[in-house]
């Protein structure tokens, strides 16, 4: 071997090798999802009742499981789902709760539903997961316009 040719294999060699030190997390922690959601239980007082009521449908469900029975359950009571739904979007909002903001998150909420529905409609799981995810996060932004955000514990 050359020293042109040694010369290029250390190069590759070192640059493949990277950094010795160990890798340390730069995000903030935030809490495990089941410590957030506890977080969010003991708000949940302060909920207005439709939101009490979609929260009531929900919980079982999205706490479920994965998998195809918690599928079917939640695409079972779809009709639940929009009633409720549909309950949240047409109450006042709350006190101190921007008026067309608390409709926005409504009428979110009535819209995840409906692409719940539409993904109930088929097999394909990722679809259903992915939809019922988009009803969970429109719940908890109605959720936090009602109490506000979630204290940091």
């Amino acid at each position: 071997m050359n020293l042109g040719t040694s010369l290029v294999m250390l190069v590759v060699l070192t640059a493949g090798c990277g950094s010795s030190e160990p890798a340390t997390a730069t995000t903030p922690a935030e809490p495990p999802p089941a410590e957030h959601h506890e977080q969010a239980m003991d708000e949940h007082h302060q909920l207005t009742p439709e939101l009490q009521a979609f929260h009531d449908q929900l919980a079982p469900r999205w706490h479920a499981e994965k998998g195809e029975a918690r599928r079917k359950d939640s695409c079972g009571a779809i009709a639940d789902f929009e009633a409720k739904a549909a309950a949240v979007q047409s109450a006042a909002a709350p006190a101190g709760v921007d008026a067309a903001g608390w409709q926005k998150a409504g009428a979110d909420l009535v819209a995840a539903v409906k692409e719940l529905e539409t993904a109930c409609g088929g097999s394909d799981m990722a679809a259903f997961e992915t939809a019922f995810e988009a009803v969970h996060r429109s719940f908890h932004a109605a959720m936090e316009l009602a109490i506000g955000e979630h204290p940091a514990k």
